[in-house]
């Protein structure tokens, strides 16, 4: 199976090439001082056409950087493989030159899907980690409608039992995230039956975000949805977004890839 998974995601990359075309940076702030973010990468599944289906892609960072190529870029050119566009979003987090707490991040989300929305008829989203909580947030947010979610190692709750602390505090800053904000934005805690169905993905041996994080988001979203799917392996640790795996994780690509199809028939 995972020499199998791993056949499939090197096909996926060299079949596709060449419906991968240059992304286009938009910026959505204009005239913003912060040149370094608050932008998204388009990236087309074909050229010179939309695609019914796309995605807003969510890289990890912890809310304090933003993993643009390996759970960004590279999984834009995987979406893409698959017949969907993809929307790599840089979205704002605090530096040391600026300072941006929630819901800024959570409002670039929303400055992209008013952007791109008329030109796909479905739209998902995609987060890994701190990515994933942010994901998380896009999805259970009623100014928009996403299709699906898909959420890899997400951090998903406040509760210090399996909080990644380092994310919640880099969102909230360090006088909120021990507060009831932090309860507001603990996914779990905001799914409902508008939430869309979620495809889980965590492994046992990540030492960065406790894997019941996707349990937790598992539990609340099956009660509303039988799509939702999650997928939790012994090995494959933390970060390792689109590149292959030596493990049993090796399988998830093509667990998603299959979970997919149900969205991608339009």
């Amino acid at each position: 199976m995972m020499k199998l998974s791993f056949v499939i995601w090197i096909l996926s990359f060299l079949l596709f090439a060449n419906s991968m075309y240059a992304q286009q940076r938009t910026d959505l702030y204009p005239a913003s001082t912060d040149k370094a973010q608050g932008y998204f990468l388009t990236f087309k599944a074909n050229e010179g056409k939309d695609a019914p289906v796309a995605v807003i892609i969510c890289p990890g960072g912890g809310y304090s950087h933003v993993a643009m190529n390996h759970e960004g870029i590279e999984a834009a050119k995987w979406l893409n493989a698959q017949g969907m566009d993809a929307y790599v979003l840089r979205y704002r987090v605090t530096t040391k030159e600026y300072v941006y707490r929630y819901p800024s991040p959570l409002d670039d989300v929303r400055a992209t899907y008013r952007q791109i929305k008329k030109k796909h008829k479905s739209m998902g989203v995609m987060g890994f980690s701190a990515g994933g909580h942010l994901a998380g947030l896009a999805a259970t947010d009623k100014k928009q409608k996403f299709a699906f979610g898909i959420l890899i190692y997400p951090v998903i709750t406040s509760d210090s039992a399996y909080w990644h602390r380092g994310s919640f505090k880099a969102l909230l800053g360090e006088d909120k995230y021990r507060t009831s904000l932090a309860s507001s934005v603990s996914i779990e805690k905001r799914i409902d039956k508008k939430t869309p169905p979620l495809f889980l993905l965590h492994c046992k041996d990540d030492r960065v975000v406790p894997y019941q994080n996707s349990i937790l988001a598992q539990e609340a979203s099956i009660q509303f949805t039988k799509k939702t799917v999650m997928h939790i392996y012994e090995k494959g640790s933390h970060g390792f977004g689109m590149r292959p795996l030596n493990t049993d994780a090796a399988a998830w690509l093509e667990k998603l890839q299959q979970w997919l199809m149900q969205f991608n028939t339009l």
